[in-house]
């Protein structure tokens, strides 16, 4: 069963920009509909996690079964897909971290020492979602924290993968979508209850809770819920049938409440049932675009946005360290003082996006790659499904 998704390509790097803009493009000058938009993009990294859950289901339908050995080959198959780029930014952000300790905390000798050791370490071993003594989540390469999420899945995927081929498909939408309902209760608790400060230093400010594998585990399960449904119905192929019918329109449909009901919500409106209501928005995407052949479908998988969802991890994870980069590049090089333009803007996120697509294919590509040849990952042991799955 061979087929491509990839129209999920394209609008992986939807959901990466979204991010990127959410970071950096101030949205004071634009409209209130486009600034909405803007502030959401944070939602970006939730469809992530439910992409994440579909996409390995997808892919190790197949080759999932019991015993060390397809542990072995899924977790090297996962190191060699995220881990070059990923201690590439790592690198990079070291010296702003270390200036950053120094200049605006004014840490010094065995001080210094420690936070670097401790943020370092934590953020090396894609752990620093899960110690909650110091505020490492967001220190070193602010973005990484989301890959210490999907590391934990990626830990925990191949113990039951071979239990989701057998289970019925009632349990897993239970599983996926029964975590989703309980969404509103976690953000409640976020909100509301539990700390802000105090002993737990990492949960100063209530996003450091949504930063836990704990809470963005149902927007995975719901992936994988999807994938299971999806394989049934399809056996893999873009055969005709309801959805396949069904999934043109759908695409449009879908796309248009996920943006109306972000756009026109905006986030000082946002509650408790936000999490819940993306999370079933980026489903349905994810759903009827696997399905699709209509013309939006076919437009997130031209050439161009097939290039930029290849690039989409890079632009993701290497987003804070280049955005220091094109800074100087702007002021020191280009002798322009005004980063708070709307020019800077405009020229920082395309500087993001090309560079982005030059460090996927000089970058993580080849050193995937080699790293797979390295843990001799083979298309034997592992079975390659799509693009979008590499």
């Amino acid at each position: 069963m061979n087929r491509q998704l990839g129209a999920l390509t394209g609008l992986r790097f939807a959901a990466a920009f979204f991010v990127v803009c959410f970071h950096f493009v101030h949205s004071r000058a634009a409209p209130d509909f486009v600034a909405a938009l803007i502030e959401y993009g944070n939602r970006g990294v939730a469809f992530f996690f439910v992409l994440s859950g579909f996409i390995l289901t997808y892919r190790y339908w197949e080759s999932a079964r019991p015993g060390a050995g397809f542990r072995r080959e899924f977790w090297a198959a996962r190191v060699a897909r995220v881990a070059p780029t990923y201690y590439l930014a790592l690198i990079l952000a070291i010296p702003l971290f270390v200036r950053e300790l120094v200049v605006v905390y004014g840490l010094a000798g065995e001080t210094l020492v420690a936070a670097i050791a401790i943020v370092g370490a934590a953020t090396a071993l894609m752990v620093q979602t899960l110690v909650p003594l110091v505020p490492v989540a967001h220190a070193l390469n602010s973005t990484a924290w989301t890959l210490s999420i999907e590391a934990v899945f990626y830990l925990v995927f191949p113990f039951f993968a071979v239990r989701v081929k057998r289970a019925p498909l009632a349990v897993l939408w239970a599983l996926g979508f029964g975590g989703v309902a309980m969404l509103p209760v976690l953000e409640y608790a976020v909100v509301n209850v539990l700390p802000r400060s105090g002993e737990l230093l990492m949960f100063s400010a209530n996003w450091a809770w949504r930063a836990h594998p704990f809470y963005q585990l149902p927007h995975f399960f719901a992936g994988v819920a999807l994938g299971v449904a999806f394989l049934r119905q399809t056996g893999g192929s873009r055969a005709p049938g309801f959805w396949s019918r069904a999934a043109g329109p759908l695409t449009w449909v879908f796309s248009a409440a996920s943006i109306a009901y972000f756009g026109l919500r905006g986030p000082a409106a946002a509650g408790v049932w936000d999490p819940m209501i993306a999370a079933v928005l980026f489903s349905a995407l994810i759903w009827a675009f696997a399905f699709s052949r209509g013309s939006l479908a076919r437009l997130l998988e031209s050439r161009a946005a097939q290039i930029l969802g290849e690039a989409s991890y890079s632009l993701y994870i290497l987003q804070m360290p280049l955005k220091v980069i094109a800074q100087q590049i702007y002021t020191k090089v280009l002798g322009v003082s005004d980063t708070g333009s709307g020019w800077f803007q405009l020229y920082l996120v395309s500087f993001l996006v090309l560079s982005s697509v030059a460090a996927y294919f000089w970058f993580e590509r080849p050193a995937r790659e080699k790293l797979r040849a390295r843990f001799a990952v083979s298309s034997a042991g592992l079975q390659t499904r799509s693009k979008i799955l590499s």
